[in-house]
């Protein structure tokens, strides 16, 4: 009986600029941890935003396929727009606030 083993290998490839980020990450964990949480949260909130961003625009190119006659008239598809662009406003301040944090 034969049996195969099929191994998988990954390889890490590094370079300066990574190596760099991730010696500045843990020295500012350890010089100042509440930086560091900081930062972390401001990673979170951009996720966050993209999949918000994500399902406005989904949610948005659903309603304008779907919507018949003229759209201006539609208030359904005209509440969503708006409701979109509140929320737009928001995801752009936390964005550029990160932007600023990171330095961008």
């Amino acid at each position: 009986m034969c049996v195969c083993v099929c191994v998988c290998v990954s390889v890490c490839v590094l370079n300066p600029q990574g190596l760099t980020e991730q010696l500045l990450n843990v020295t500012v964990k350890h010089e100042r941890p509440d930086l560091e949480e900081a930062r972390e949260t401001l990673v979170k909130e951009m996720s966050e935003n993209k999949a918000l961003l994500k399902g406005l625009e989904d949610t948005l190119l659903r309603e304008l396929s779907n919507a018949t006659g003229n759209i201006l008239d539609n208030q359904e598809l005209i509440s969503t727009l708006e409701s979109a662009k509140a929320k737009v406003g928001v995801g752009s301040v936390s964005l550029w606030a990160c932007m600023l944090f990171c330095g961008a």
